[in-house]
């Protein structure tokens, strides 16, 4: 349940949305989650993501100043008296249970530093740093002149080098998670990662059936399948051509990508991020120079710690 935000509609009305998508699938476990702004989640919000045991992912760029800079009401107004409220009751008593996170989109006004510290002090299993949505006809704040810069790998390098280095490490930062997984060898991780195939489609309000949405962000109709719950079946989607694409990754990434070292782990980049209107999605990510210092700033830590534990006394 995303959006936009799915708690416009009420609280009562996705009970009633969950009772019904599980009564058309008997024989399939369904798990439910949420990721909402927070400024209409209420009591009544919390009993029923209780009740549906209904993950809930929380949108917060960090202290005021900073998810002040994007998120305001229709008025203009702050946003951020409200979102506290729900993060008070998500992060104390029963709201843990279902609580999954804090997702927050960067903003190189911010100090990276500062950001994580506030998300921290609320102990989340999880904080995922999103990079903007932009590409090479809507670049990105910080890379409007000069692609090969690297203010969003700087940006989360600081990050990066103080989370590394706690001990417990009891917070997932979903980025570094699977960039470390993928160097290791993993074979899966989220969408932004990785050559495996995307495995979700998006289900709008009218029944539509569609590709991600962040592709909205690149030209109109980029997400259409041409599908719908009316007339078509979720095997349907196999057929539509941007569906096909992603499914065989590879054939998707350019010649550029596919000769690059790290391609495995950044898989090109996020789709959305490839795109331009001389090439469509036949570029690198607009980060593609963030990308390749994160990951190599990364695996440098970790092989440095890999060495230093074969070469201690004792190690296997």
């Amino acid at each position: 349940m995303h959006g936009g935000e799915p708690l416009v509609v009420g609280a009562d009305y996705l009970r009633q949305w969950c009772e019904t998508v599980q009564a058309a699938a008997q024989d399939t476990a369904v798990g439910f989650s949420m990721q909402t702004n927070g400024t209409l989640f209420d009591d009544a919000a919390l009993a029923f993501c209780l009740e549906w045991n209904v993950k809930v992912g929380l949108s917060l760029d960090g202290p005021r100043a900073v998810n002040d800079l994007h998120r305001l009401d229709r008025r203009k107004r702050s946003s951020f008296d409200a979102v506290e409220r729900a993060l008070t009751l998500l992060s104390k008593g029963e709201g843990r249970r279902i609580w999954s996170g804090f997702l927050s989109v960067i903003d190189l006004r911010s100090d990276p530093l500062e950001v994580y510290s506030y998300l921290q002090a609320f102990r989340p299993n999880m904080i995922e740093f999103l990079l903007p949505l932009g590409h090479y006809d809507l670049r990105p704040v910080g890379k409007e002149a000069d692609l090969e810069n690297t203010p969003y790998a700087d940006w989360m390098l600081r990050i990066f080098k103080a989370w590394y280095e706690e001990r417990p490490q009891t917070i997932t930062i979903r980025r570094f998670r699977d960039v470390i997984a993928l160097l290791a060898g993993a074979g899966d991780a989220s969408e932004e990662w990785g050559v495996q195939p995307v495995d979700f489609a998006v289900i709008e309000s009218n029944g539509d059936i569609e590709a991600v949405d962040s592709l909205k962000t690149t030209f109109p109709g980029a997400n259409h399948l041409g599908l719908n719950l009316r007339d078509h079946g979720f095997d349907d989607m196999f057929s539509a051509p941007l569906v096909i694409e992603r499914q065989s990754r590879w054939n998707s990434i350019c010649s550029t990508c596919r000769a690059c070292p790290v391609v495995k782990v950044c898989g090109g980049g996020y789709f959305p991020h490839r795109y331009s209107r001389d090439n469509g999605f036949q570029n690198p990510s607009v980060y593609c120079s963030d990308l390749k210092k994160m990951i190599g700033e990364i695996y440098a830590a970790v092989r440095q710690d890999l060495d230093r534990y074969q070469q201690s006394p004792g190690a296997p």
